[in-house]
């Protein structure tokens, strides 16, 4: 039998013991440095100095935030979505460093020190990585589309499958030379997001992380869908922010300028509340099921508000941010495109599918 093959016998008995592990002490994670911080940062604009911006929050300890589920979620997420006010793309990479933390958690594992993470585990995208076991370790071979800071992060997960899905911890050097397409896209640019393409990338047999499987099974998938659902809410209230500063100092601060911020206002107040809703749930042991259920509406809900804010603030303040506010206009090219990593249609097909076998719901 191939090692790596009894490392999978090993994760999977070591998978099962996770389920068991403590909840983790809940972490005095204090948001109001985080936005001191982000105050301070240099402005920020393109790859290099976002990338920057992530390794400095990094030492400074701003990127360990609490671990889902470990009874101060809604710190989390109020740190997400000032991240995301701040930068759309920056927020994106501490997400996915958090979200790495996290699911090392759930696989009883510690993360290796002083290691920036991300995590490249598109489900969407997952049948286009193979992994390969041999007599040595693991191969991985294929493509990853989306592979957000890919010069930022030390140590990536990243999703294969054999033919299950698998999850493994791959250090950015074991890499090697790979081929990199850049994307061409305007929107979300900073984030440094290329299609990377693999060919046989050795790693050792512990690599694995947890069982196959353990990815998409885990109560902590469900919650992190949620997490991102923070950082979109997070542009929007930028956008606010940034709009309403800007109506603040307008001759045209007028009735009708007022009638879209206060649509943009009740909007942004719905998204927080359900965002609030989802940490109390995270944190209360809410079971898998009910939780993707929550996941769902809740990325609906936080989508449509997004969109909503979008329009009524270009409606309140016409063409002037997109034209002379390069902050304001990145924020307006950024949140579309961050929008478009919910699943759309085909999530409100599962959920309506999943809420069909519920006789009655509670409505208030």
């Amino acid at each position: 039998m191939h090692a790596c093959f009894a490392v999978v016998n090993t994760a999977v008995h070591t998978h099962e013991e996770s389920q068991l592990l403590t909840t983790p002490k809940p972490t005095r994670f204090r948001h109001q440095k985080l936005r001191d911080a982000l105050r301070d940062l240099s402005p920020l604009g393109d790859a290099v100095s976002v990338g920057s911006a992530v390794r400095e929050l990094f030492e400074h300890g701003y990127l360990d935030l609490p671990l889902l589920g470990a009874k101060d979620t809604r710190t989390r997420f109020r740190c997400l979505v000032e991240l995301g006010a701040h930068d759309l793309s920056l927020s994106r990479l501490a997400q996915s460093h958090a979200d790495a933390l996290s699911i090392l958690h759930e696989a009883g594992r510690d993360p290796v020190a002083k290691c920036v993470y991300g995590v490249w585990a598109n489900r969407s995208h997952e049948q286009l990585m193979r992994a390969e076991c041999t007599s040595e370790g693991w191969l991985l071979h294929g493509e990853l589309p989306n592979s957000a800071g890919v010069n930022t992060v030390d140590r990536v997960l990243i999703l294969a499958r054999l033919p299950e899905p698998m999850l493994f911890d791959v250090p950015r050097s074991a890499l090697g030379s790979i081929e990199v397409e850049t994307y061409r896209n305007v929107g979300m640019a900073a984030a440094d997001s290329c299609s990377i393409h693999l060919e046989r990338c050795r790693l050792p047999v512990d690599a694995l992380v947890g069982s196959p499987g353990f990815f998409t099974s885990r109560r902590g998938f469900w919650a992190a869908a949620i997490d991102i659902a923070a950082c979109w809410h997070g542009g929007a209230v930028g956008v606010y922010r940034a709009a309403l500063d800007q109506l603040s100092q307008s001759v045209a601060f007028d009735t009708h300028a007022q009638v879209h911020l206060g649509a943009a206002f009740a909007s942004l107040s719905a998204a927080g509340q359900v965002l609030h809703d989802a940490a109390h749930a995270i944190d209360a042991g809410e079971n898998t099921a009910a939780l993707q259920r929550r996941a769902l509406w809740t990325r609906h809900i936080v989508e449509q508000s997004c969109f909503a804010v979008l329009d009524h603030m270009s409606r309140a303040l016409s063409d002037t941010p997109m034209m002379f506010d390069a902050a304001q206009a990145r924020r307006i090219a950024d949140l579309p495109v961050y929008l478009r990593q919910s699943q759309a249609e085909r999530d409100l097909a599962t959920l309506g599918e999943l809420v069909s076998k519920i006789d009655d719901a509670n409505w208030l």
